[in-house]
């Protein structure tokens, strides 16, 4: 069983943050049941919610980020890169979830 003292998730909208490093490195501290993996534009707040056991509201901290390829002086900053978007994503998440409070990263441009 996983206990928190607050409920935490994690939207890393493919930037792999949360699925390659913590998982990779610490699988026991990190249950499956609490990490979806797939393409962000098809995953819906409530699937979410439904999964967790909760409702808007409940959820104290969305944590996440879009992919930094588009945005990053170590990258080409393209305007054009479609990952770009998923900032969007990360938008509509907050939105579905509501949750207490969010933080986004992303790296400096």
């Amino acid at each position: 069983e996983h206990n928190t003292p607050f409920g935490l998730y994690n939207n890393a909208t493919g930037s792999g943050l949360a699925g390659s490093g913590h998982i990779k490195h610490h699988p026991e501290q990190a249950p499956v049941r609490n990490f979806w993996f797939g393409d962000i534009r098809k995953l819906k707040g409530k699937d979410i919610l439904d999964a967790l056991g909760i409702k808007k509201g409940d959820l104290d901290c969305v944590f996440g980020g879009p992919p930094c390829q588009g945005f990053s002086a170590a990258g080409k900053q393209n305007i054009a890169d479609p990952r770009n978007n998923l900032v969007y994503e990360y938008g509509r998440m907050i939105v579905e979830l509501q949750p207490k409070t969010f933080v986004m990263e992303e790296v400096p441009a």
